[in-house]
């Protein structure tokens, strides 16, 4: 037996190496196909568990009572509403108004049905009497997010 023929790779015909390779190509991909399946199978199952866990929590906090749920307009508020939603809780969804808001937060809590509530003042009347807020003095979150409307919130 020849040196090269040891070490070499044999030699296929070019027709059976495609073939071959074009084999090996589908069964890796079939294999990732399969780790695919099986991972979002597993995610499916975990995302399910923290739904039904975040729901059993949202019927806790709303026993038989109405519940607030504060709305911002954004992402997490959207799946807050969702999971509210699918606990079957009596709820109302609220957005408070700071009075300098962008139109468009409004019009997409409208959509939603969510209701908006207004200050008593404007933003802009709060630093008439109050002066301009600071990272010490964040009256305005006190005056225009942070009061109370019902008993219980989330």
């Amino acid at each position: 037996m020849d040196y090269k023929q040891i070490i070499s790779p044999a030699r296929v015909p070019a027709h059976d190496a495609g073939a071959r390779a074009t084999a090996e190509s589908q069964g890796i991909m079939q294999r990732k196909e399969n780790i695919k399946r099986n991972n979002e199978a597993i995610m499916n199952v975990n995302l399910q568990k923290k739904i039904d866990k975040a729901i059993k929590i949202i019927r806790m906090a709303a026993g038989s009572e109405v519940i607030e749920v504060c709305f911002s307009g954004g992402k997490d508020s959207e799946v807050i509403l969702e999971l509210t939603k699918m606990a079957g809780v009596k709820y109302r969804a609220i957005y408070r108004n700071t009075t300098i808001d962008p139109s468009g937060t409004i019009e997409h809590c409208k959509s939603k049905g969510v209701e908006i509530m207004q200050p008593k003042e404007t933003f802009f009347q709060l630093i008439r009497r109050k002066g301009m807020p600071t990272r010490r003095a964040r009256f305005c979150c006190e005056y225009l997010k942070e009061y109370k409307i019902l008993d219980r919130a989330i």
